[in-house]
């Protein structure tokens, strides 16, 4: 929502001749979308218990889903990533968007190796 609606407004504000206002979006989206993912984040860790409660979770499956919802929650910088990937890609640097969108995908694979591996998931 951030990347692709955001850049569509500054692409138009650029070919308006307002670079100045062009600007100031990048820098207010930009910041919007990080917090997003930082509160996203902080209400995720904060709720951690009352939300496994409220889905099921007992005493001996509260490690499992702590574990795999901590993996989870804890990937907003994904979605920092995606955010960027997003708003390059529709701006004057396709080819930063798609280095974004290859180191989103390379990030993600050690992120999974270690979910399946060091939690013993997948086996």
């Amino acid at each position: 929502m951030f990347g692709a609606g955001g850049s569509a407004v500054i692409a138009k504000k650029m070919g308006e001749g307002r670079l100045q206002e062009a600007c100031e979006d990048l820098s207010l989206l930009t910041l919007l979308a990080l917090g997003a993912a930082l509160l996203v984040s902080l209400i995720g860790f904060a709720a951690l218990r009352p939300i496994l409660q409220l889905l099921g979770a007992n005493t001996r499956l509260y490690p499992y889903c702590s574990d795999y919802f901590a993996v989870i929650i804890g990937i907003s910088r994904v979605y920092a990533a995606a955010y960027f990937s997003e708003l390059f890609r529709g701006g004057r640097s396709p080819q930063t968007g798609s280095v974004f969108r290859c180191v989103r995908g390379n990030y993600k694979r050690p992120s999974r190796l270690r979910f399946y591996c060091l939690v013993s998931y997948g086996h």
